[in-house]
C-alpha cells in the first residue's frame, strides 16, 4: 500500500504492480501519433499470440465547453494492432487506423448555454471496447436521438479486420448478432441531458443488461439488440444497496467532487481455474466494474479508483466495495500532477500538492480466449489515461484486487 506525504498517517492506497515491468512500474502504450491518444483498451487478438487489438481517442479532446473558431470538433477512435517493443512499452506493430464508425444523426435537444455545443460533435468520443460472452462489442458517445448526447453500442467485428474463429460465421455472424449498425442505448427515466459512462453486464444465461449509475443510486435495465430497455430494477436493491454504499463508499465534498463509474464489467468466480475443485455457481460468481472518486480542484482532476462486486443474478444487488483506491506503480506523487496554468508563479508551484490524473477506463482478460469470465488467478489488463495527454495499462493477477474488498449484509 502506499502512504500519503506525511509519512505519519495511515496507508491510503492499495498499490497495484505490473506482471511485465522489471520494476513493477506501469506499461506505457504508443499509438506513435504525434496528437497522442487517450482513454485506451485492449483486447487479446483472436488469434495471434502476445497481439493485442488497441482502441484508443485520437488526441486531446477539444472544443468543449472552452472553445475557439480554430478548434475542430471532429472526434475519432484509433486501433492497431499492439506487442511489447520492450517490458515497458504496448507499441503499434504498423500506424493506427481509423475505426469506421458512422456519425450520429443530428441531435435536437442540446439546448442552455455551452451544452449547445455538442450538437455540432461529429464523430464517437471516449469508446470502451468490451468482450461479452460471445462477441466484442464497442459502446462510445454521440449525439442523441432522445435527448442531447448518450451513448451507441455495435458489433466490435464490424468495424476490424476480425480473424475467423470457430464462434463466429463470418458470413453470418454480424447479422445474427443484432448490432451489425450501431443503435443508441435508451436508459428508463430520468434521462440526462448528457449521459456517459453506461457499461454492459451479462447474467448466467448470457441476457445483456445497462449499468447507468452507481451513485448516488444505482440504475440497471434489461437492455435489447435494438437499444431499447425494460424497466429500472435497482429499485429492487435499493435499501440493501445504500446501506453498503454509505458504509463504504468514499464521501463527496460540497462541490467539485464526485463519484462515477469508469469502466466496463467482466464475470469473475472467486477461486483459481488451476484448482480442480473451483466450478463456477451462483454462490461463487460475481460482475466486477471499477469505478471513481473523482475530483476537479484548482481547475485539475484526480481520479481514484475502487472495485464494486454485485451479483451476476437478479436482482444483482452489492456483494461487496472495496474500501481503498488503487495506486498504479509509476503514478506521480503529492506535488507531481500537471499544473494547469503552466505560467503559475514560485509560490503556486512550491504548494502545488496533488497527484498526476490518473483515469481508470477499461478492463479485459488478458490470456487469448477469454472473453467476458475469467478466475482470481487469470490475468487482467486495466487501461488507463494520464493526465489527458497519455495511455498506459497495468497487468496484474485478478486477486491482487480484492485484498479490501468489504462484503455487504445481504439477507
Amino acid at each position: 500500500m502506499r502512504r500519503p506525504k506525511d509519512a505519519s498517517a495511515p496507508w491510503t492506497h492499495r498499490e497495484l504492480v505490473s506482471l511485465t515491468t522489471p520494476g513493477g512500474e506501469y506499461i506505457m502504450i504508443n499509438f506513435g501519433v504525434v496528437e497522442g491518444a487517450i482513454n485506451p483498451n485492449m483486447l487479446p487478438h483472436p488469434k495471434l499470440n502476445d497481439t493485442w487489438i488497441l482502441v484508443a481517442q485520437h488526441g486531446k479532446l477539444k472544443g468543449f465547453p472552452n472553445f475557439s473558431p480554430e478548434e475542430s470538433f471532429y472526434f475519432d477512435e484509433l486501433t492497431c494492432l499492439a506487442n511489447f517493443t520492450s517490458p515497458g512499452t504496448l507499441q503499434c506493430m504498423t500506424p493506427p487506423l481509423l475505426l469506421p464508425i458512422a456519425n450520429a444523426p443530428n441531435s435536437h435537444g442540446c439546448v442552455g448555454k455551452s451544452i449547445w455545443i455538442l450538437s455540432t460533435n461529429i464523430g464517437p468520443h471516449d469508446a470502451r471496447v468490451v468482450y461479452g460472452p460471445e462477441f466484442p462489442i464497442i459502446v462510445y458517445g454521440e449525439k442523441s436521438q432522445y435527448t442531447c448526447f448518450s451513448l451507441w453500442m455495435q458489433d466490435f467485428r464490424v468495424l476490424v479486420d476480425w480473424e475467423y474463429d470457430t464462434s463466429w460465421d463470418r458470413v453470418t455472424a454480424v447479422n445474427t448478432s443484432g448490432l451489425r449498425h450501431a443503435v443508441e442505448m435508451q436508459r428508463p427515466p430520468p434521462i440526462g441531458i448528457v449521459e456517459k459512462n453506461y457499461f454492459l453486464f451479462w447474467d448466467f444465461e448470457n441476457q445483456m443488461y445497462a449499468h447507468f449509475d452507481i451513485a448516488p443510486e444505482r440504475a440497471f435495465a434489461k437492455i435489447e439488440n435494438d437499444g431499447s430497455v425494460g424497466p429500472n430494477l435497482a429499485s429492487d436493491v435499493s435499501i440493501t444497496d445504500l446501506e453498503c454504499m454509505n458504509k463504504y463508499m468514499p464521501k463527496t465534498g460540497p462541490e467539485l467532487e464526485d463519484i462515477h463509474q469508469a469502466t466496463n464489467s467482466l464475470s469473475i468466480t472467486l477461486c483459481d481455474r488451476a484448482d480442480p475443485k473451483c466450478s463456477p455457481d451462483t454462490e461463487n460468481t460475481f460482475i466486477m466494474t471499477i469505478w471513481q472518486w473523482k475530483s476537479y480542484h484548482s481547475f485539475h482532476g484526480a481520479y481514484e479508483p475502487y472495485l464494486a462486486l454485485f451479483k451476476r443474478m437478479a436482482p444483482f444487488e452489492l456483494y461487496g466495495l472495496t474500501t481503498k483506491p488503487f495506486w498504479m506503480r509509476g503514478r506521480g506523487g503529492f506535488g507531481e500532477g500537471r499544473l494547469p496554468d503552466p505560467n503559475a508563479n514560485d509560490q503556486i508551484k512550491a504548494e502545488w500538492n496533488q497527484t498526476e490524473m490518473l483515469y481508470v477506463t477499461s478492463m479485459a482478460w488478458k490470456e487469448p480466449g477469454l472473453r467476458y469470465h475469467g478466475f482470481l488467478d487469470d490475468i487482467i489488463w486495466i487501461g488507463f489515461g494520464i493526465e489527458d495527454n497519455y495511455t498506459a495499462a497495468m497487468d496484474v493477477k485478478a486477486r491482487d484486487l480484492f485484498p479490501d474488498l468489504q462484503r455487504c449484509q445481504l439477507p
